[in-house]
């Protein structure tokens, strides 16, 4: 299958936002999920005054060192806040 054939994901604000032809650009297909997914995992945890719960703790381990538990920690922190944050797709 195509990636054009996703068209069932809908369409979406793209993220980044940015401005193509004076207006707001918008994303389709697959490229929906990957926004959603980049605006996730690099959003903070409570830094959405509207949704505190949102985003990410990935910030959290910014100066930890690079060794086992840190690898343990990030595939823990992205698995928690894809599976409650990203319906649309199944961790493998």
């Amino acid at each position: 299958m195509a990636l054009d054939n996703f068209s069932y994901l809908g369409t979406a604000v793209s993220y980044p936002i940015r401005i193509e032809s004076g207006r707001v650009a918008v994303s389709t297909g697959i490229k929906v999920i990957e926004g959603s997914l980049t605006m996730i995992l690099t959003t903070p945890v409570g830094t959405r005054e509207m949704l505190p719960a949102f985003g990410c703790r990935l910030d959290e381990l910014r100066w930890e060192p690079n060794d086992e538990t840190l690898a343990a920690l990030v595939k823990i922190y992205i698995t928690e806040a894809v599976t409650r944050w990203e319906k649309r797709i199944k961790l493998l």
